[in-house]
């Protein structure tokens, strides 16, 4: 049977602040812990100049006078149970529901009857996000146990997908602390990266401790080329081998994913290829999708399902969208550059 949406006991705190804390419970081994949680309708995007997709979560509007907590959009985002080690999205964890996570029973094995957390890596990355709250290399901790409970599973049965997305989660909470840097609160609308983040050190610390780990995870992304390769893989041998709930859109997405990552590696063959493959693929399904819309709605089994048409076609739309103003953005660079 399906668990049940987890419960929380919140403490809102003050309505104006980007985040608060709640006693949230796992939806694995049912502890109960406090976390500190983000308002997801406090941030809004803070573009990279010279990137096509890569941009970083910044505090939407001014910081609150009496908001005392050094905290930037990418440290939060993720919840983790360290009594049983497991680490997800803030939205993920909330409403997980054992039947539709992939790999649940498998995740379950590792981490609450083999008890996972009380063996490398996992027991080093748990004591740090249990210890240190709100300071930077708990919050680099906990980006890190996301990725190592999905590599937890055999590699025959791991869900590559999520390591992609966790992985590449990871390097944008890199590219925010070791290349960006600057302030997060009242921030431009687009910003270049500096030759030094002057937040740069504040990770140096944690990256030596947690160097201590290669013993048990030899490939540890401590950096954002290892975190950003380990999503490119990620992503690529979900698409080779497919993944669960796979749907049209849903490989679309996974494409798009890939995409932001490809963007990143300045691979623009590769970048150009899978761009003029989503462009191709979400025109065909657009059309598909509006002509289903156009039936009655009788025949699409009431208003529900032609709901669920509409938001899957601006979903869509927005992915041809950007991937069109990609390709005449990669064509007027080439242009310039002949």
């Amino acid at each position: 049977m399906d668990a049940a949406p987890n419960k929380t006991a919140a403490d809102p705190g003050p309505l104006h602040a980007p985040v608060y804390s709640a006693r949230i419970e796992c939806p694995l081994c049912h502890e109960a812990e406090r976390q500190i949680l983000v308002r997801p309708r406090r941030t809004r995007p803070l573009r990279i100049e010279g990137d096509l997709f890569r941009w970083i979560p910044v505090w939407s509007g001014s910081r609150p006078a009496d908001f005392g907590l050094d905290l930037r959009p990418l440290d939060l985002g993720l919840l983790a149970c360290t009594a049983c080690g497991f680490t997800e999205s803030q939205e993920t964890y909330r409403t997980f529901q054992q039947g539709s996570y992939p790999n649940s029973r498998t995740l379950v094995q590792f981490l609450i009857h083999k008890g996972a957390v009380h063996y490398e890596p996992l027991k080093t990355l748990a004591e740090a996000v249990r210890a240190g709250a709100a300071d930077p290399g708990s919050r680099l901790a906990l980006h890190l146990m996301a990725v190592a409970v999905q590599l937890l599973p055999p590699p025959e049965i791991r869900d590559e997908q999520r390591i992609g997305l966790m992985a590449h989660r990871l390097a944008r909470f890199y590219t925010d602390r070791l290349l960006y840097g600057g302030p997060c609160w009242d921030a431009p609308d687009s910003v270049s990266l500096p030759a030094t983040s002057p937040l740069a050190s504040t990770l140096d610390e944690p990256i030596r401790r947690f160097e201590g780990l290669r013993g048990s995870w030899p490939k540890i992304p401590l950096g954002y080329d290892g975190a950003l390769d380990l999503a490119s893989h990620g992503y690529g041998r979900a698409a080779a081998r497919g993944f669960a709930g796979k749907t049209p859109l849903r490989r679309l997405e996974l494409d798009f994913a890939r995409l932001q990552v490809v963007s990143e590696t300045r691979d623009m063959e590769k970048l150009r290829a899978l761009l003029m493959g989503i462009l191709t693929q979400s025109r065909s399904l657009l059309e598909a999708l509006r002509k289903e819309a156009s039936l009655p709605a009788s025949s699409l089994e009431g208003l529900d399902a032609l709901r669920k048409l509409e938001d899957q076609i601006q979903r869509l739309r927005t992915m041809e969208r950007k991937s069109s103003e990609a390709l005449q953005t990669l064509a007027s660079d080439a242009r310039g550059g002949a």
